[in-house]
């Protein structure tokens, strides 16, 4: 039995009435809500305690859901935290801004309880994948830690969900490493061993180089290898940027590695 962790999901809606049936629905889900009727209450709640999610209405009196948007994606504490904006309007280039704007999702409303829980179960799938890059990566000292101060932008945020394997309850959970730019991981020995070291053998180790070489070319890479003490596996790799200090940014790599089950 898949056991699902519960998250602090925030739901910020003018509506009373419209906000308590979305956080019946969260909490319906087994997850934690919290309520804010409005975009300055939201973004002073964020500002007080973490939350591992967003579901934002558009239309609000004091500040529309697309400045609230806007703050949180251009705040380096939160430029990571999914946002799933809710709207009941079909305005085409209204949808389009949200998405520009580092928005994660699209909810029509009403919001569907199924569709919902469809979404928000993606969403946090990838959230927890990501927030493993702020910690120990794997626990076979091969993994490295991501401070506070190497939070991934909103674009960086986006092309690691686009390498993301498709979350799926029955499959093996990913391990994440964070990487240089050249594929090397910061480990304990202070080597700063490459990527291609994890591999089984040389066929392994010469994709790894190859797949990294090409995400080079902007895009990201996948390919099949042989790794020791995990078997066959699929990694998956993606360019992101972080903070270098000063406002700068710098390269990195995040390699997604998915044991395949039943295979090799």
């Amino acid at each position: 039995m898949t056991t699902v962790r519960s998250h602090t999901v925030l739901v910020v809606d003018d509506d009373p009435v419209v906000r308590r049936v979305v956080a019946l629905q969260v909490e319906q889900l087994g997850h934690r809500a919290l309520e804010a009727n409005s975009g300055r209450q939201a973004l002073a709640l964020l500002a007080e305690q973490p939350v591992d999610a967003v579901l934002l209405d558009v239309i609000m009196p004091d500040m529309s859901g697309l400045d609230v948007l806007h703050r949180i994606k251009a705040d380096r504490r939160t430029e990571s935290l999914p946002v799933l904006i809710m709207t009941g309007l079909a305005d085409q280039d209204l949808r389009l801004s949200a998405l520009g704007l580092g928005a994660e999702e699209l909810l029509s409303k009403p919001v569907d309880r199924l569709e919902l829980g469809a979404r928000l179960r993606n969403i946090l799938k990838l959230k927890t994948l990501v927030d493993l890059l702020a910690k120990q990566s794997g626990g076979n000292g091969a993994g490295s830690s991501l401070g506070e101060q190497d939070r991934l932008d909103a674009s960086s945020w986006r092309a690691l969900q686009q390498a993301l394997p498709v979350p799926n309850d029955t499959a093996p959970v990913p391990r994440v490493l964070r990487l240089d730019a050249d594929g090397r991981m910061a480990t304990p020995d202070g080597r700063g061993h490459h990527l291609s070291e994890l591999a089984a053998d040389r066929q392994g180790r010469d994709r790894l180089v190859s797949a990294l070489a090409a995400l080079r070319q902007g895009g990201t890479q996948q390919v099949e290898v042989t790794l020791a003490n995990l078997g066959h596996c699929q990694v998956r790799l993606a360019p992101v940027l972080v903070p270098a200090g000063l406002g700068e940014r710098r390269a990195a790599t995040v390699a997604i590695i998915l044991p395949m089950t039943g295979r090799g």
